[in-house]
């Protein structure tokens, strides 16, 4: 007998079915009660938790994981198996950038808020509990717009702010925060990353043998364990005291452990060997104490903060912002291996952060302690990302560089010849001796090089330290730098230098690194940049193979100064035997790294020789294998290597391997590594300087791909403070800056000291020319106007004004000659076109300007050329365009008194057309610097700010050229030049000016959000029920031609949040490829039913003015009409633009669009999902607009062919084409061409019939709606990023001018313009014949010239006024000649000859698509004239092509629908069923009795099928058993049309949404549900009767009216004569299955109750919300569709009746959730009527009293509280024959337990005692309402299905830990009264119990843990008592031992006396 047991407490933590498994049990143990977190406990006898500290238990520890912000906010969906985690489900919809930081910054919070606990247990914790790292990743929209250099840039004051918050954690810490950019010169790959893993190791030398995350440095190790980790302090492993446990491992990172997509960056230094040695020795002789000289030079080392004493630096970064190709060609030969980079394909943009948990494995079994080191990374990475914005730099270069002040060769050698030239000199000579030594030794042969050394670990790990006695005699060749130090007059920033290189034309691989490890002390920071030419090694991925690339670059020349001068060079370069010398040392030197990979298996066998032949007919001189890649300043030899990795090649190894072998390469060291390094140091390192980073391997390697540059065209910047003591005797910081820049030359046979130096010195110029020179020169001009015009240009230069179009004159000479000079001191960035025309000039300035966002300048002589500006001005003042308008005038001297060339242009354009005028007096020294300065600075920022042009009037007098001396035509006595530079430069911040290179003036504009406005217009949107989004003229405001793409992105984000369609203006551009834009709207709004029911009660407009004259009446219409209307005008608006031609206006934001849309869609977010989830009534439209999309290509092909057919006479001359066919080629190619190809692309439309064609036609190609990446796939095509049309003044003057001036920034551009528009400006032509000015014709390339194609659509006149009312009246008022205006005798292929343009013509469809898409493809400028059909049929076609839409149209919103069918009036409709038969039966067997099987909501008829498996084996064959789908279900007939409902509802065709009860059709009541079930069982399945009906949940309710409906006689449509044909009768079964029976009596029915009311909201919402998620649907991918639809399953499923059904049986659990999203992602409109219209309090509440007692079974499960209260109620009050509740169960029965309910069904079907018992419920008394109080749980018939199970063994272990803190432990300690505050609390004691079956098939662990005060108990009794417990469980007797449910006992807390 089992002894007495008092009671224990017992937590039971964990239930596992074993038989789920296939390995040994693996469990966590929780210590719950007391546990601290930072405790250090002990457990004795390990045997119990033996399984969770072998080394498989470790190794369970998965490497890094990826995830989406989605699978982290939903882990239960997600990170689950209800869809497959690699499936397309995910939905990766890219998101604008802003959004993309939030949704990762929500998941992070997500991570934090589920790792603060550590009695979780739910899906995102379990992956958590089992990886390392955690990579969170999401795609980015606007891949144009979102440059990763432009972000980071941007991001630098955020960045101080950060390091600022870092600093201030604890010394212990590594509070650095690293930055480092990258981009490859192909494009292929582009990221920017900011910070590090806190524990990741960066101590990695690329000599060393082990892999890179194999390698921690010991000191670090201490600090990631022993000290403080994160950012709040929270204590790591280490302990209460700080002790240190031995046996903890450091954190060890391999390959596996890095997530996918995550990759490494960093760089090592030249020669970290020697360094690192070096490092050593120091710190065992001397600590390290820095001097640095009076120029702020550390004399021990300049390359301090990088990477300490570690030889390089290399960082697993926190956040990084990647944009790569997506994909590119397969062609082995690529643009790499050719003279000029570039790649082809598509782009991705990704946002990322990479979290890592740093504490240690060994610590990982104790959960709680891994968690809260989840909890510590995720708070460093909040402090990070929440500093971080959205916010881009302008993609142009930086033009506030500062200054060079001196240049200085010094070594810093303090004591020895600073003179580097002759130290560079004596190096030199004596590596000349060396090599001349071994041309001796080797008597000239050159093919068989002295032995090297045999082991590469020799010559690379074993190398010789500086010092050593084996000095080597020999040198074939050795590399040599020098270095030059560029003093700055103020701090530079690395990223602005990078902005100047990447945006100004320079050519190369772009590299940026900053440690953060700055001296603050001494307030040094160091930053390391450069643009190398030259690549170490790539791993790519090409097609289906790995491809691994090196290159030889060795043998320089400079470029020629005109085309042959550069021709001259290549060939001399080619045919340098000491050049091609050079790189073929270096060639062989990577042929033998790669032979090692092939003799490692990890590279295919191939030929001996892996070298790639040039694809350049150019450079194929020396066989193949030599080309030149030529740069902006020079050109070298290169030679491109490449091999074919093997299937068993690791990345990671490869790349170790290249590392360790190809650095460094002779390129950079010397052809024996030893003997190379050992001169270097001896004469550079030690002599001179240590080379650091320069030259040394800087990039990235990853797991799936690696690129690694060697770090050559690099400087180090080194900003500091230059204290000195003004005149007060006050020291003064002045912050400066030093550029350290490095240049190398190889020394080989053939080279002389001379040739070296010069060969340095031009690569020395390459990072120097980005720095301009110092305009303290104005001091030493020698006429005003010089110096005023220089210091005026200079200034318009750093605000960003960098083109220039300079008109011919005399009068404007000074600025002419002074913008040339800019563009020679500022390569790349500032650019000077000359245009013949003054009107042309302006359009194109115009152009230039809308298409980038930021004013041009024209410069004018004086007189008529500047009424020749007139037109564009106006212009510009009209559309908010910014301009300069720079004329040169005559002084006032000249004004009015008949002077030559002079006119009045003061205020010429008048008051109303520009923003500012300013006339400025002739400069001399009476007049300061600084008024032209602010003049300049005052200009630009008006121009910016207002939007709109300024025009500048400069008074110029002789001598206009730079002559001193006698002034020109002035023959008065003293009339000579007198001009005082000091004088003129004596103001107060010239001199700040002039070293600095910033701006004049810095101006912040006010704020560019009106933030009282987002509250009012967000209420605005939520009350609105029919909202619509309309796109006009989106105007650029952050001067960015990609800004275009972001606001695309922006506002298409916006209408998805805020659940509104959007129609888009053609001016809107990349915005109409989005998916919420409403495709051909204007088609559709020409359409009666549409136009009249469309009524918006809310129009948001963004951007004026609009085109669509549809449009606009919609927007009358609906303000007229509906007064409750809101339209709401948001733009930024110049100071008097009011933007409402029609007056409807209501609302007014003078904002900056993509601001205000953020903090709007921000602020609707932050309301939550009831308002997220809102969704306009309109968003249908998208339908209609994507169905007309399908068939518009069509319907404009087989109109304009109707139209072609009816002409009498044709040639063969004869145009087919028609203008609409125009539009819909050009949207075909610019829908099918890459982005790539069209990167950046315009489309600039002249007014008249393009710009109305565009409105009407160009819309990208259909996109499939079900492709899961559509999104993608549209937002990647080449369709328009900015579509420009001259909308201000609407005219067709300077249309090509215009154009022209949009594609100055060499994207491509397409210009559609008519004959006439053409004929305008013709002489515009002219422009695309120029090649760019440029300091080096050689450079100029075939894409120099403006990528401009022009299609001119030749219609013969001026064919938009055939639509006019005149054009009926003909030639009664001379038609055809003054408004047609005939153009047949022109001829455009002349024009195009004269001008020497590319011409092509095209007369038909197909021949102008083919030409437009060679055109674009050829890059360069081209005319198409397009020939179409006469002009009186062009009319005739559009209004074909209208009616045939309308009628289209009509189809699809007809009245009525085919698939449809009314319940409520009593439509029949033929309901599916499903019979369950036995396969052992034969199919002729009788069956005389029918069951018939009701699912509940949102199942279907086969959720009866695990019950009904069980009932066909248990029931007699007699039985008939049936499932039915219910109306709205599964199978069975739509009976509402989602889209035909939803169609008609937009449209306010019928009133379905248009009362209050919005869900409320009538067609699925109880009533309407039930007949339709009894009239398809009767009609269509042939059933007369039924004997029982089981309705599980809904389909109860629906049994219970249909047996009421029957009984009363209902009309049923079918004969029932009698009883005995009725389909239920009074003998029919009822088995209710947790249904609602009704309105029991001890509830008063009599009114609605609270309750009811609340119900009836309740189930409206839900139903409201799953509506509008259906809207939603035309806005959102499938997938965040079904991430909604989860959201909703689940918390539905969240409810109490469930009963925790997830944790009990997750797999059922996820199979129903999934059955359940399936279902509402099908029907989930009838379902929500359903759910509405069933609402319990909405329908009858009598049902109960039909039913016969006597048969009818009430069954519910334990767990459902709500249902098994009612069913004893029933039960008790003699309401039902028998309740039967269901142990272990929740509401889903049939899910849980369907062997119990069939158990419970045969047996009541069976029972023959109630075969023929009748009557009804009685009415219940009050006095029979009572038994709801004395209703008990023992007096229900329990059912205990689950089978009982023996005790096999119970284990239990003691264990103590300490409680409180600080030698203080808990006070208070017990129960009521007796807890007293002396009762203090320092330990606890308890024991872990494990019980186990005898099977092993069922465990649990728990804990018992009696404390004094509280328990009876002792912790010696509970011990007493544990023992007997296990020794009566282990007697030998198994039959003894008792049994126990299994799940009951270890699912409890209590006591083990009652269970066992």
């Amino acid at each position: 007998m089992m002894p007495s047991i008092p009671p224990l407490i017992l937590f039971i933590s964990t239930f596992i079915n074993v038989s789920a498994f296939s390995r040994p049990l693996q469990s966590w143990v929780s210590l719950k009660n007391g546990f601290n977190p930072t405790t250090t406990f002990e457990l004795r006898n390990s045997h119990l938790l033996a399984s969770q500290t072998t080394e498989s238990s470790r190794s369970s520890l998965q490497g890094g994981k990826t995830f989406t912000p989605k699978e982290i906010l939903q882990p239960d969906f997600y990170l689950s198996d209800i869809f497959d985690i690699q499936s397309n489900t995910i939905d990766d919809e890219p998101l604008p950038l802003y959004a993309a930081l939030r949704s990762i910054i929500q998941a992070i919070e997500k991570i934090l808020e589920e790792c603060s606990t550590t009695s979780g247990n739910s899906a995102l914790l379990r992956f958590l509990d089992n990886t390392t790292i955690l990579r969170i990743e999401l795609s980015v929209a606007a891949v144009q717009a979102v440059d990763p250099l432009c972000w980071l840039h941007a991001q630098q004051l955020s960045i101080s702010k950060i390091r600022r918050k870092l600093s201030s954690a604890p010394k212990s810490e590594d509070t650095s925060l690293p930055v480092i950019y990258l981009n490859d010169a192909e494009g292929r790959v582009e990221a920017a990353v900011i910070g590090k893993s806190p524990s990741f190791s960066d101590s990695w030398d690329p000599f060393i043998g082990k892999r890179i995350w194999d390698i921690v440095d010991k000191e670090q190790i201490s600090d990631d364990i022993g000290e403080v980790n994160g950012v709040n302090g929270v204590k790591g492993a280490n302990g209460i005291n700080g002790e240190k446990d031995e046996n903890i491992k450091p954190p060890m990172l391999k390959e596996g452990d890095l997530p996918p997509g995550a990759r490494v960056y960093g760089a090592s230094r030249f020669d970290s060997k020697f360094y690192e040695e070096k490092m050593r020795n120091e710190r065992e002789y001397k600590s390290r104490s820095k001097r640095y000289d009076s120029k702020g030079t550390n004399i021990e080392d300049d390359w301090d903060g990088f990477g300490g004493d570690r030889g390089g630096y290399w960082i697993l970064p926190v956040v990084e912002l990647r944009r790569e190709l997506l994909d590119s060609s397969s062609n082995r030969h690529t643009n790499e291996a050719s003279c000029e980079y570039g790649s082809k394909g598509t782009r991705k943009v990704t946002l990322a952060v990479n979290i890592q948990n740093s504490t240690p494995s060994s610590l990982s079994v104790l959960g709680n302690q891994h968690r809260y080191g989840w909890r510590d990374a995720a708070l460093r990475t909040l402090t990070i990302l929440q500093e971080l914005t959205d916010e881009l730099s302008p993609a142009a270069p930086t033009t506030t560089l500062p200054p060079v002040l001196t240049r200085s060769e010094s070594t810093g050698k303090e004591g020895e010849n600073e003179d580097y030239g002759y130290a560079f000199e004596c190096s030199v000579t004596e590596a000349l001796k060396r090599i001349h030594h071994y041309e001796s030794v080797t008597s000239g042969n050159t093919s068989n090089p002295p032995a090297q050394s045999a082991n590469k670990e020799e010559s690379h790990n074993g190398l010789h330290i500086a010092g050593n006695e084996n000095k080597c005699e020999s040198l074939r060749k050795v590399v040599l730098a020098r270095k030059v130090d560029l003093k700055l007059g103020a701090s530079l920033n690395g990223l602005d230098a990078l902005m100047r290189m990447k945006f100004g034309g320079h050519v190369g691989h772009l590299f940026y690194l900053a440690t953060g490890e700055d001296n603050n002390e001494l307030q040094f920071n160091r930053e390391f940049i450069g643009c190398t030419p030259e690549r170490l090694f790539q791993v790519k991925d090409r097609g289906d193979e790995r491809i691994v690339t090196s290159e030889a670059l060795a043998g320089t020349r400079i470029r020629g100064l005109t085309p042959n001068a550069d021709a001259e060079l290549l060939q001399e370069l080619l045919s340098s035997k000491k050049d091609m010398l050079e790189n073929e040392i270096t060639g062989n030197f990577i042929m033998d790294a790669l032979k090692e990979l092939e003799a490692n298996g990890w590279l295919d066998k191939r030929s001996p020789e892996f070298f790639v032949e040039s694809s350049d007919d150019e450079n194929k001189s020396h066989t193949g294998r030599f080309f030149v890649r030529r740069l902006r300043h020079l050109q070298h030899i290169c030679q491109t290597f490449e091999g074919r990795l093997s299937k068993n090649a690791n990345i990671i190894d490869v790349s170790r391997s290249l590392l360790q072998n190809l650095h460094p390469t002779p390129a950079v060291c010397g052809d024996s590594p030893i003997d190379a390094l050992d001169f270097i140091r001896q004469f550079e390192t030690k002599a001179s300087f240590d080379r650091g980073y320069y030259t040394g391997p800087i990039g990235y390697i990853g797991t799936d791909s690696a690129d690694i540059f060697v770090a050559i065209r690099s400087a180090l910047i080194t900003n500091y403070n230059n204290d000195f003591v003004d005149e007060k005797n006050v020291v003064v910081k002045r912050p400066q800056s030093k550029v350290s820049i490095f240049a190398g030359a190889g020394i080989v046979k053939g080279s002389t000291v001379q040739g070296e130096w010069t060969e340095t010195s031009h690569k020395l110029g390459v990072m120097s020319s980005i720095f301009p020179p110092s305009p303290v020169t104005l001091q030493i001009a020698s006429i005003p106007n010089v110096a005023w015009s220089t210091a005026f240009i200079e200034e318009l230069v750093r605000c960003g004004v960098t083109q220039f179009y300079i008109c011919p004159g005399s009068r404007n000479t000074p600025l002419t000659a002074a913008i040339y000079k800019s563009t020679r001191s500022n390569t790349g960035v500032v650019r000077a076109i000359s245009v013949h025309d003054e009107r042309g000039a302006g359009f194109r300035a115009l152009g230039y300007s809308r298409q980038n966002g930021r004013p041009a300048a024209i410069v004018t002589s004086s007189g008529t050329a500047v009424a020749n500006l007139y037109p564009s001005v106006v212009e510009s003042s009209s559309d908010g365009v910014p301009l300069l308008v720079i004329t040169a005038d005559r002084p006032y001297e000249n004004r009015d008194n008949g002077s030559n060339q002079s006119v009045d242009q003061v205020k010429i354009f008048s008051s109303t057309y520009v923003r500012w005028f300013r006339d400025i007096p002739p400069p001399s020294d009476d007049v300061p610097v600084s008024l032209a300065l602010s003049d300049a600075n005052h200009a630009v920022t008006l121009a910016n700010q207002l939007a709109g042009p300024v025009h500048l009037n400069v008074q110029f007098r002789e001598n206009l050229a730079p002559d001193q001396g006698p002034i020109r035509n002035d023959n008065r006595i003293g009339s000579v030049t007198k001009f005082h530079t000091l004088r003129f430069t004596d103001v107060p911040g010239f001199a700040r000016w002039s070293q600095s290179g910033s701006r004049w003036q810095r101006a912040f504009y006010p704020d560019k959000n009106v933030n009282h406005s987002i509250i009012e217009v967000a209420e605005l949107i939520l009350q609105s029920r029919r909202g619509i989004i309309v796109a006009g003229n989106l105007r650029l405001s952050n001067n960015d031609a990609n800004e275009a793409d972001s606001l695309t992105s922006i506002i298409s984000h916006f209408a998805t949040v805020a659940g509104m369609p959007i129609l888009a203006g053609v001016q809107s551009g990349a915005l109409r490829r989005e998916r919420p834009v409403i495709p051909f709207a204007e088609h559709l709004l020409k359409h009666p039913s549409i136009s009249k029911g469309l009524r918006p009660d809310f129009i948001l407009q963004l951007g004026s003015p609009l085109i669509s004259t549809e449009i606009s009446k919609m927007i009358t219409n609906a303000v007229m009409h509906n007064v409750q209307t809101s339209h709401v005008l948001v733009q930024r608006l110049y100071p008097y633009e009011r933007a409402d031609p029609e007056f409807t206006v209501t609302h007014r934001v003078s904002s900056d669009i993509g601001d205000f849309l953020k903090s709007l869609t921000s602020y609707i977010e932050s309301l939550g999902q009831q308002a997220t989830m809102k969704c306009s009534e309109l968003t249908p439209l998208l339908h209609l607009g994507r169905e007309l999309q399908k068939e518009m290509p069509s319907i404009i092909e087989e109109t304009s062919r109707a139209v072609n057919s009816q002409t009498v006479e044709k040639t063969p001359n004869d145009s087919i084409l028609t203008e609409p066919e125009i539009m819909s080629a050009i949207s075909d190619v610019l829908s099918e061409l890459s982005s790539e190809k069209l990167r950046g692309s315009s489309l600039f439309l002249s007014n008249s019939m393009p710009v109305r064609d565009g409105e009407f036609f160009l819309y990208p190609r259909q996109v499939t709606e079900n492709d899961q990446t559509a999104h993608m796939q549209t937002s990647l095509s080449g369709f328009p990023l900015s579509v420009n049309v001259n909308r201000g003044a609407s005219g067709i003057d300077g249309i090509i001018s215009t154009a022209i001036g949009c594609g100055d920034t060499f994207t491509p551009t397409t210009l559609v313009c008519g004959d006439v528009s053409a004929l305008h400006d013709l002489n515009g032509l002219y422009g695309l014949t120029s090649d760019l000015p440029s300091l080096s014709n050689a450079q100029s390339k075939p894409h120099s010239r403006v990528p401009l194609t022009t299609i001119i659509v030749n219609n013969g006149g001026g064919a938009i006024f055939s639509f006019l009312p005149i054009a009926k009246h003909g030639q009664d008022v001379g038609f055809e000649e003054f408004w047609g205006t005939p153009t047949k005798s022109i001829s455009f292929r002349k024009w195009a000859d004269a001008f020497g343009l590319p011409y092509r013509y095209a007369n038909s469809f197909e021949s102008f698509r083919e030409a437009y898409r060679s055109s674009l493809l050829s890059g360069r400028p081209e005319i198409i004239e397009a020939r179409v059909i006469d002009r009186s049929k062009n009319v005739d076609i559009h209004q074909r092509i209208t009616s045939t839409a309308i009628q289209f149209v009509t189809k699809l919103v007809s009245e009525t629908s085919s698939d449809e069918c009314d319940l409520s009036l009593n439509t029949r409709i033929n309901l599916p069923i499903k019979r369950y038969t036995n396969e052992n039966i034969s199919k002729g067997s009788n069956r005389s009795k029918t069951l018939l099987l009701i699912h509940g909501w949102m199942g279907d008829k086969s959720e009866w099928d695990l019950v009904g498996a069980e009932l066909v084996k248990d029931l007699p064959h007699e039985w008939d058993i049936i499932s039915i789908d219910l109306p709205g279900h599964g199978e069975a007939p739509y009976i509402l049309s989602p889209i035909q409902q939803m169609m008609r509802t937009a449209l306010s065709l019928n009133s379905f949404h248009e009362n209050a009860d919005f869900c409320s059709s009538g067609k699925f009541s109880i009533d309407a549900m039930a007949k339709a079930v009894c009239n398809s069982l009767q009609n269509d399945h042939g059933i007369k009767s039924l004997d029982a009906i089981a309705g599980y949940s809904l389909g109860g309710r629906i049994a219970l009216a249909m047996n009421r409906l029957c009984l009363t006689n209902t009309d049923m449509n079918a004969p029932q004569q009698d009883n005995d044909n009725k389909l239920i009768t009074k003998q029919t079964r009822l088995i209710l299955l947790g249904a609602n029976p009704g309105k029991l009596p001890f509830d008063d029915h009599t009114v609605k109750t609270e309750s009811d009311n609340q119900r009836v909201r309740k189930d409206r919402l839900l139903a409201q919300s799953l509506l509008s998620s259906l809207y939603k649907t035309y806005l959102i991918p499938i997938g965040s569709d079904l991430s909604y639809l989860s959201k909703f399953v689940a918390k539905w499923y969240g409810n109490n009746l469930w009963g925790d059904l997830q944790e009990r049986y997750p797999h059922k659990f996820k199979n129903m959730i999934y059955r359940r999203i399936m279902s509402l992602s099908e029907r989930r409109h009838e379902i929500a009527s359903v759910l509405y219209e069933c609402s319990p309090p909405l329908n009858p509440i009598d049902d109960w009293k039909k039913v016969t007692p006597a048969k009818t079974l009430y069954i519910a499960g334990s767990l459902d509280k709500k249902y098994s209260f009612i069913g004893r109620l029933w039960e008790k009050s003699g309401g039902v024959n028998k309740y039967v509740e269901i142990n272990d169960a929740g509401h889903a029965l049939l899910v849980e337990q369907p062997r119990e309910i069939s158990s419970a069904l045969v047996g009541f079907l069976k029972d023959a005692r109630i075969a023929n018992t009748l009557g009804t419920s009685k009415e219940i008394s009050d006095e029979d309402a009572n038994v709801v109080n004395d209703v008990k749980t023992d007096n229900k018939e329990k059912l205990d299905p689950a089978p009982r199970i023996q005790v096999g063994v119970m284990e239990f272990e003691s264990f103590s830990i300490t409680v409180g803190s600080y030698n203080a432990g808990i006070r208070g300690i017990g129960w009521g009264d007796s807890a007293r505050i002396e009762n203090e609390l320092k330990s606890r004691s308890g024991f872990i119990i494990s019980i186990a079956s005898g099977d092993g098939m069922a465990v649990g662990v728990g804990e018992v843990s009696p404390l004094n005060g509280l328990h009876k108990e002792s912790a010696e009794e509970a011990a007493h008592q544990l023992n007997a417990v296990k020794k009566f469980l282990s007697c030998d007797n198994s039959e003894k031992r008792p049994s126990f449910l299994a799940r009951e006992i270890l699912s409890m807390n209590g006591s083990l006396s009652r269970l066992v």
